[in-house]
């Protein structure tokens, strides 16, 4: 079983206001995946009846359209309200997560304009993780409107499919950690990768 950290916060607000306004808990977790979550996995082994009934009730999708759709909204926020510079924005994402980059980032022609580059670290859509499964991946990955994608300890052969399927314009950068999946120690360090990386984002964002 997956170790997690809940962390509940009550609106103060809220509590001494109850009849005007509703209770407001966050809960963030700590290395919890989707296959945790009783909703998603019948199988898990953590029994998780409240979240149930959230996604029940329209909250979590398997197709990501709601993550998407909030991904935008952030983004407009941010650089609207924020200083956030809508010329220069990045998806990056390590393990799993770096399957979002196309399954979540490319995921329709609106959020997919978004991004400039693309950093993903130990895995990538298509990877055939739950619902990213490579015949879908090749298709979202032509939607891709940026500049250069930067693979980290992801192989060249395995993912041509989806680089053929993109605009030739588009840099492919193909970089080894060094290390293992699931080490994240690289991001820590001065290695050639990092310092690879670091002269991609530099060059990228000056441009």
């Amino acid at each position: 079983m997956n170790k997690f950290i809940l962390l509940i916060t009550l609106s103060l607000t809220s509590l001494l206001s109850a009849a005007k306004k509703p209770n407001i808990i966050y809960v963030l977790m700590d290395d919890m995946g989707q296959g945790d979550v009783s909703c998603f996995n019948p199988s898990s082994k953590i029994h998780t009846p409240h979240i149930d009934s959230l996604a029940a009730n329209g909250f979590g999708s398997k197709a990501g359209a709601d993550t998407v759709e909030y991904v935008q909204q952030v983004i407009n926020d941010v650089c609207k309200n924020w200083g956030g510079d809508k010329d220069n924005l990045y998806l990056s994402g390590f393990s799993r997560g770096a399957i979002s980059c196309g399954y979540i980032g490319l995921a329709n022609d609106e959020i997919s304009k978004l991004w400039k580059g693309l950093i993903a670290c130990q895995h990538y859509d298509g990877s055939r993780w739950n619902q990213s499964r490579m015949n879908d991946a090749i298709k979202r990955a032509a939607r891709f409107k940026g500049k250069a994608i930067f693979q980290v300890d992801n192989k060249a052969e395995k993912f041509q499919a989806l680089v053929a399927n993109t605009d030739p314009s588009v840099k492919w950068t193909w970089a080894n950690s060094g290390l293992g999946n699931h080490a994240t120690t690289m991001f820590l360090d001065n290695r050639d990768m990092m310092i690879q990386l670091r002269q991609w984002f530099k060059d990228l964002t000056t441009k």
